[in-house]
Parts: C-alpha cells; structure tokens; sequence
C-alpha cells in the first residue's frame, strides 16, 4: 500500500531557501496578484484524528504561497509548493469571502493508520495583511482561527485602505498572511479500528474515522 502524507498534498520546486528562484516566474492565474509567501503551519489542539506520524507532517511544516486574484473578487488562485520535492502544483481555484481566500480540496488516499481508502477533505483558508506580522494590525493575533473565514474582526487596520479585491489591502501593502488547513476524514471502505501503533505523544494511534484536524497557519510575504 502506497503511504501517502495528508498535510497540502502537494510537491515544491526547490529547497525552501532556493523556492522562489527556482519556482516558474510566469504570473499565476488572476489580474491581480497579491504576492508570494514563506508560511509556518502549526498543529492545532483539540483535533480529533488519532492518525499515526506516517500519515501526517507532525506538529509543524512550511511551505510557499503565491495568491492572486480576479479583480472582481469572486474568484482566488493558490501555488503552493512544499521541500523536499521541489515541484509546483498546479494552481488551485478558491473563493473570497470578508478578504480570505478559500481553496477545497477533495481526494481519496491511502492512510496507514486505518489500513484502506480514506476520503479526505482538504480546506485551507488565507487572509493576506498589511503591516507588522508581530501586533502591528488589528489581526495579526490570529483573525482566521476560528477557521480561518472572519477577517471582520479586524484583519487589518481601520485605516488601511481597501485594495482592488474587496476586503484585502492594496497589494503593494500586504506583508503577511494568517490562515488554517482543516482536515475532514471519512471511511472509503472496510477501516480498522486501530492499528495499535504510538503516535509522537505517547498515546496511541487509531483509525477514528470520520474525525477532523487542522493547522494554524502564519506566513511572511517575500
């Protein structure tokens, strides 16, 4: 059985330090492009998957983001490439809602843990920001987490002006951006319940299905 990784589903186009050079230079979909980005995802608490490590990226990967959009704000694009395969996906088209892009992704895959085929919904939600990543806007405390579609709490400053796409800064503002990737996994066959393996923690892993998890997401424009 082949072992497939659940987090991004995706390849890279360099080592994370040569990414950018590497990656193609052709602009991505979308006549507005709103910059490329080096994102920290972090394993959010509280997931109710009990996968083995085999089966995710553990508590915290990264990857690259280039966003654009179409000028009348209805439709979102996502390149995103991850080390150490160094190959590009081909981009993904989302939605735009109060200034998050939102990409869905649906595939089946292989999981170890649960030994069969797995349907596995992928989410990831990206709020691009202008000013200081470190407190110098209204939302860089994390305006996506709780699941990564409000920017109205204050994404960005009440003084920022908006950009081309409704809600988001102009694009030569945008410094960062703060997002989630939500998992949702549902049986596509004869499941286990459990494969008695150790997860990192300690505990034990075990095929739980359906269940959910997520990352946290905080990334830097380049």
């Amino acid at each position: 059985m082949t072992r497939t990784r659940l987090v991004l589903l995706l390849g890279a186009c360099g080592a994370m330090g040569l990414v950018l050079a590497a990656c193609p230079q052709t602009p991505p979909p979308g006549n507005v492009q709103l910059g490329e980005y080096i994102v920290d995802a972090t394993r959010q608490d509280g997931g109710t998957c009990h996968l083995g490590t085999s089966d995710t990226q553990g508590d915290s990967f990264n990857f690259w983001a280039r966003l654009g959009a179409d000028a009348d704000g209805g439709t979102a694009y996502l390149t995103v490439a991850q080390p150490p395969t160094a190959v590009a996906q081909q981009p993904r088209r989302g939605t735009i809602h109060d200034g998050t892009l939102l990409f869905t992704n649906e595939q089946t895959q292989n999981i170890q843990t649960c030994g069969c085929l797995v349907n596995v919904t992928e989410t990831i939600a990206l709020t691009p920001l202008a000013g200081a990543a470190d407190g110098g806007t209204a939302g860089s405390d994390g305006g996506t987490s709780d699941g990564g579609t409000s920017a109205a709490d204050g994404g960005t400053d009440a003084g920022t002006p908006s950009g081309p796409i409704p809600g988001i800064p102009p694009t030569a503002d945008l410094t960062h951006v703060v997002g989630t990737i939500g998992y949702h996994l549902v049986s596509g066959g004869a499941c286990a319940a459990t494969d008695g393996g150790v997860l990192a923690d300690g505990g034990t892993s075990g095929c739980n299905l359906p269940c959910d998890f997520g990352y946290d997401l905080s990334g830097k424009r380049q």
